[in-house]
């Protein structure tokens, strides 16, 4: 994971990793899982098709769905035209289809067990749980980033209608599987 390798790439010896993680302030954000699957779709396999290119990734993981999912969908259409539907990222989630994206709980990327973190945030939650860990360091006030696109309200609206309408044609056995 990239966060955890570069502190210990900036870090010459285990003494100083001990220091690190017991003198810094540690946080880490969690996500509704099924929130964590959405975000992928929406990133890797629609935002990708719909751009100008198709990314690596677009390329890398839509046949390795299709295969499991539709198997005879990647002989009738040209991988550039399939637009893959969330509800079968499910189906293909349901029968053991992996992906670094979703799969694996956050303890086998974040250690939260073996790590004491200071805080944990949801993404659900994000901008009042970044300004309670702003806050409790002011002496940075200066240095905060710029607001994110999510916590307009009227755009945090906006997202939450559209997911909804990805989550509201889902069985529950299927939510239930995933």
């Amino acid at each position: 994971n990239g966060v955890h390798t570069s502190l210990l790439k900036s870090t010459k010896s285990i003494e100083q990793v001990r220091w690190k993680l017991k003198n810094y302030f540690k946080f880490m954000f969690t996500r509704h899982p099924l929130d964590r699957i959405l975000s992928f779709w929406k990133d890797k396999l629609v935002l990708e098709m719909e751009g100008d290119h198709y990314g690596n990734y677009y390329k890398q993981v839509l046949p390795r769905i299709a295969k499991r999912v539709h198997p005879t969908l990647l002989k009738e259409a040209n991988i550039s035209k399939i637009r893959m539907p969330f509800e079968d990222v499910l189906k293909y989630i349901s029968i053991g289809g992996f992906d670094m994206h979703w799969s694996g709980p956050y303890e086998s990327w974040c250690y939260p067990c073996l790590l004491q973190y200071d805080y944990l945030g949801k993404v659900e939650t994000f901008e009042e749980d970044m300004n309670f860990i702003i806050d409790r360091f002011p002496h940075k006030r200066g240095k905060q980033t710029k607001r994110n696109a999510w916590s307009s309200t009227k755009q945090s609206e906006k997202m939450i209608y559209k997911e909804l309408e990805e989550y509201r044609n889902l069985s529950s056995s299927l939510i239930q599987t995933v």
